[in-house]
Formats: C-alpha cells, structure tokens, sequence
C-alpha cells in the first residue's frame, strides 16, 4: 500500500497532467481551426506549465531516493 502522501501526490499530478494535455489540444485545435489566431502567449504558457512539472516531478523523485537511502 502507498502512504497516503503518495496518493494525494499521484492524483495531483494527474490532474495537472490531464489538464495540460487537454491545453495542449485546445491549443493545436485552434491552431488547425483558424491559422491565423496566435496563440505564442499560450505556447509559452505551457510551455512554463511543463517545465515546472518536470522540475517537481525531479525533486520528488530525488526527495524519494534520498529518503530511502536513510
């Protein structure tokens, strides 16, 4: 069984993370509807949304391994 931390976390993520890929295909679909619409803003938007999960996600898993190391 995962402590309930671990839990919370998972469903968090996955939150964000399916709210991010429905963005990114909200994005693209615009993109392919009316070409001619800019959507940088919300590009880079994104684009700062995933570079911070990554970020987290590195030091959760680091967190983890050195909790586990003790």
């Amino acid at each position: 069984m995962r402590p309930t931390t671990d839990l919370l976390l998972l469903i968090v993520a996955g939150t964000i993370a399916t709210s991010v890929v429905l963005s990114v295909i909200v994005v693209g679909v615009a993109e392919l509807i009316h070409p001619e619409t800019d959507t940088s803003m919300a590009a880079a938007a994104l684009s700062g949304v995933i570079s911070t999960l990554v970020g987290l996600l590195a030091g959760f898993l680091a967190g983890r391994t050195n909790r586990g190391q003790q």
